[in-house]
């Protein structure tokens, strides 16, 4: 029978099913499409950077000549490379194959690629080169199907009384989460336990996946996102409420809610057993280990908390991972199905323990992620053959859901790792890949389809295409998009670790690319297996009924080996051609598949990163001196902020006597440095307090907005800071009011109009910007997300965290993470994740470090006075760098590092005195936190603070120059 021709417009959904019909027709027989060769693609599209390759898929005595490239909208023709013949693969069907690589074309618009063959022209089915092509036509599909996948209605208000099967004294309240396929109304933690090395992680994959998703977007601050994340954060929250739910009382996580019988009655749903015995009175039988969800659940529960995603119990997060920890870590191989950790409780630790150390910093934590860091290392076999080991000897670890899992575990791991042990971690994951790219490429494999090494129940062992049928999970098999996508995100979250390196991370690219072209359409089958994306989706007849029908966004099982020949490749079987039960092992949808698939699309893209390195933005306050313009260091610069104008009677006025020759100095230095921005920044905290009245009316805030354009214009300046320190807050006897939340929008964005006008006029762009206080104070009192449209970067004063006159606790103030000890839990890091949860894109957001430090007397010694009780030193102690970098030489002083807030601290324990500050280790820290989460750059206070330039130098070489080795 005669394949359908390739049109480009997408297959009616009425006719869907007959075309499907004729394909399984066409392909189930063993013969070759009847037309001649089809050209294979991505029905979706491809990146406009990326790897771009097509398949071309004929029979024996076939040729292909030439393919091109047509535009469909202008029928012009670009010639691709040659095609290159692959030949045949395994035992599919009497099959051959060309590959044809077009990645040179970078342009935006619908092209199909034609190829010029034996038996006539063959043709693809349009598709998109777009940047961020799949992230724009599939994200949202996708997280609205997880949407839909929530438990609700008579089944969700059946598990607010669940009972504990065979244990009808026990009732749980388990309602929510997502139901967990197609045809299965239960929901999973995990399942087949059974099987000892193959439980996959469900909802709790899906849970942790949706909020690292989420993280992994904000980092790349892009405004396509924006409503995106939203949706993320609710659906994530989502997750980790129902993890709380079924927590069990002193012990793991209730592993599943099942769902019996053909008729899925509500009153037959039971909490169910782990196929580790009869019901027990401890509940044991009932709960989680490590590798059966419990590990992935307390990950996700302590990444919501981090996140501080706004689910109904915010507040249980954190304490129900913990509790769920310490039970496990005492009590997990009595929970495993053989009495033995292996593999899969390593991986799905050590996601738990980086998560709860990143939500927590407390040592027992990264301690607990070092030890099985560790073991999840010594589970690699030697390169060349570095796949990884299941158990205690040389049982090969492979998965039909979660292969790259362990990969996964580790890059996250590389988030809190120093020294030698980030360094053993980062070389595991290269020889982890390196064995995936080598087997997949062992053998002709066009479609670049990861291959992977395994072994039967009988112990035989290789390297195949697809899962096999008889292993332990036996009669348990089916289509491994999951799998695939899971590989793709390894690859695309491990490629820029390794940058330097550009065939690697250009072979990890590719390799990436090829999993997901294979589950959009680039496979034999010529189907699409996301639903409602391309052609072709698969649709699940259980017995060719419609009781069970796929969901839009969803993703179906996939393609497996031959149903009778494992050599062979079989897909979307009727019940009537198998003799039974098995539609579902290709075409029903599972959780895990559209999970991976959306990790695997939030790692596409790096972090944002400006172009030529991070802002750098110094403050100068001269107050009534003269700029000095030998002491400034412009080159290192990006913008220099001067401060403060003043206001007086609502308009911006000059501050200092020396204010007019200062700015021309500033000039003269844009002048030797033609890319230096000069900003005025006007209020701080002397000068903050004529904000409110200044912006109060529309009248008042024409008067403001004119004068500040007028200061601009007059002592040529490239823009204007606002430093209003303390809207709708009294900060230091200003004047107030409620009203300042929108008025400082409304100023914002009438300085951004006034601005843009004053700029057309002289044909140039004017900045606007506003330093930010790094407290959930400044964010109740202004409208974050609302002001963003307006201004080019939000400067965010993450130091001042405490001060000896406020607080009696000595301690860091300008830490980058959170000290456990620390009773006030402030951080950069806090600060930031509030801000951006705010609606601050990341590319905006300017992280700010001080040049000064802060200093706390009688404090008592114990851990060297960090957060102990202190008050003001007796001896005045001069705080900036210049003055602290050589206290910290003099007889009496040492240099203390917490690696926990990663910052350092002086400590005189004679003298009894302590003081916080950031010096050249902390600001390299700092400068990669920058980097991995997309912020825009740093800005410090205040330059003349560092003489030396130490600092600024640090600055410089991390965010614009060669970053030093971690």
């Amino acid at each position: 029978m005669s394949a359908p021709a390739p049109v480009s417009m997408p297959v009616p959904v009425s006719v869907r099913s007959v075309v499907m019909a004729c394909v399984t027709l066409a392909l189930g027989s063993g013969s070759a499409w009847a037309a001649g060769p089809q050209v294979l693609t991505n029905h979706v599209g491809y990146d406009l950077a990326g790897p771009k390759r097509a398949v071309v898929q004929g029979a024996s005595g076939d040729a292909v000549r030439s393919c091109a490239v047509e535009d469909t909208a202008t029928g012009a023709r670009t010639p691709t490379s040659t095609p290159t013949r692959v030949g045949a693969v395994a035992r599919w069907r009497d099959w051959v194959y060309w590959t044809v690589d077009f990645s040179s074309l970078q342009r935006e618009g619908t092209f199909r690629i034609a190829c010029a063959t034996g038996r006539g022209e063959a043709t693809s089915w349009p598709f998109r080169l777009e940047k961020d092509v799949l992230e724009r036509h599939t994200l949202s599909d996708v997280v609205y199907y997880f949407k839909g996948q929530r438990a609700s209605g008579p089944m969700d208000e059946a598990d607010r009384a669940v009972r504990l099967d065979g244990r009808p004294d026990r009732v749980v309240d388990a309602h929510g989460g997502w139901y967990d396929a197609t045809g299965d109304y239960g929901k999973h933690l995990s399942h087949l336990s059974y099987s000892t090395y193959f439980n996959p992680q469900q909802i709790p994959l899906t849970a942790w996946g949706l909020l690292k998703t989420y993280d992994l977007l904000q980092r790349r601050s892009d405004p396509l996102f924006r409503q995106h994340l939203r949706r993320l954060l609710d659906e994530g929250a989502w997750g980790a409420d129902y993890l709380v739910r079924v927590k069990a009382p002193g012990g793991s996580f209730y592993r599943s809610v099942s769902a019996p019988g053909p008729a899925k009655r509500p009153a037959d749903r039971r909490i169910g057993r782990d196929a580790r015995g009869a019901p027990s009175r401890d509940e044991s039988t009932y709960q989680s280990s490590f590798r059966a969800g419990g590990g992935v659940a307390i990950a996700a529960l302590a990444e919501a908390a981090l996140l501080g995603a706004p689910g109904e119990r915010q507040a249980d997060y954190l304490q129900t991972a913990e509790e769920a920890w310490t039970f496990l870590a005492a009590h997990n191989d009595a929970l495993t199905s053989d009495g033995h950790e292996n593999i899969v409780d390593d991986y799905c630790a050590l996601l738990a323990a980086t998560e709860l150390f990143r939500a927590t910093r407390k040592p027992d934590y990264l301690a607990a992620a070092d030890a099985r860091a560790a073991r999840l290392i010594a589970r690699l076999s030697p390169r060349p053959r570095a796949y990884w080991r299941a158990d205690e000897k040389d049982r090969p670890f492979f998965h039909a859901a979660d292969a790259g899992l362990p990969v996964t575990a580790l890059v996250s791991y590389l988030d809190v790792a120093e020294g030698a042990r980030r360094a053993a971690a980062l070389d595991a994951v290269r020889a982890s890949l390196e064995w995936e790219l080598a087997v997949t490429s062992e053998v002709p494999n066009p479609f670049g389809y990861a291959r992977q090494l395994v072994q039967t129940r009988d112990g035989t062992r290789g390297t195949r295409f697809f899962f096999p049928h008889d292993t332990e999970t036996s009669p348990w098999w089916q289509g491994e998009d999951a799998r695939l996508a899971s590989l793709a995100f390894a690859a695309r979250a491990v490629a820029p670790h390794f940058a330097g390196d550009r065939a690697f991370s250009s072979r990890l690219r590719a390799y990436a690319q090829d999993q997901l072209d294979w589950i959009l359409g680039r496979n034999p089958f010529d189907a699409s297996l996301l639903e409602g994306a391309g052609h072709h989706n698969p649709e699940y007849r259980f017995f060719d009924s419609l009781e069970y029908t796929n969901a839009p966004g969803g993703i179906a099982n996939g393609i497996t080996a031959g149903f009778r020949d494992e050599q062979d490749i079989d897909f979307n079987l009727a019940h009537t051609v198998t003799g039974g039960d098995n539609d579902w092992r290709w075409g029903e949808q599972w959780l895990p598949h559209a999970t991976w698939y959306l990790l695997a699309l939030a790692a596409g893209q790096p972090p944002h990163r400006p172009p030529g390195g991070g802002v750098i933005i110094g403050y100068v306050f001269a107050k009534d001196d003269l700029i000095d313009p030998a002491a400034i260091a412009a080159d290192k610069l990006t913008h220099i902020n001067y401060a403060f104008a003043n206001i007086k009677d609502g308009r911006v006025v000059e501050g200092f006597a020396h204010d007019d020759e200062n700015f021309r100095v500033l000039a003269s230095l844009r002048q030797r440095n033609p890319d230096l921005k000069i900003l005025v920044s006007v209020g701080g905290w002397t000068w903050s307090g004529g904000f409110s009245d200044a912006v109060h009316t529309g009248e008042s805030r024409q008067r403001f907005v004119e004068s500040a354009v007028d200061f601009v214009r007059r002592h040529d300046l490239d823009g204007f800071d606002v430093d209003w320190e303390y809207p709708g807050l009294p900060g230091y006897g200003n004047v107030n009011r409620p009203e300042d939340k929108k008025n400082f929008t409304a100023a914002m964005a009438e300085l951004r109009a006034a601005l843009d006008k004053e700029g057309a006029a002289r044909g140039r762009r004017y900045l606007l910007t506003f330093a930010a206080g790094a407290s959930s104070n400044f964010l109740e009192h202004t409208e974050m997300d609302a002001v963003q449209p307006w201004v080019d970067y939000v400067n965010l004063m993450t130091y001042d965290f405490r001060d000896a006159g406020e607080e009696s606790l000595a301690g860091h103030h300008s830490n980058l993470y959170t000290h456990p000890a620390d009773p006030r839990r402030m951080s950069a890091d806090r600060a930031v994740r509030e801000f951006l949860a705010a609606g601050v894109p990341a590319g905006k957001l300017v992280l700010g470090v001080p040049f000064y430090g802060r200093a706390w007397g009688d404090v008592a010694p114990l851990g060297d006075g960090l957060y102990q009780p202190g008050g003001r030193p007796r001896e005045r102690v001069e705080t900036r760098y210049t003055n602290l970098s050589t206290l910290a030489t003099q007889p009496g002083w040492v240099r203390r590092w917490d690696a926990l807030s990663q910052a350092p601290f002086l400590w005189n324990a004679d003298k009894r005195v302590f003081v916080g500050y950031d010096d050249p280790e902390s600001l390299r820290a700092k400068a990669r936190y920058i980097r991995e989460h997309g912020l825009a750059g740093a800005m410090f206070w205040e330059y003349n603070a560092d003489r030396s330039g130490d600092l600024l130098s640090t600055l410089f070489t991390e965010l614009r120059g060669t970053p030093a080795a971690r």
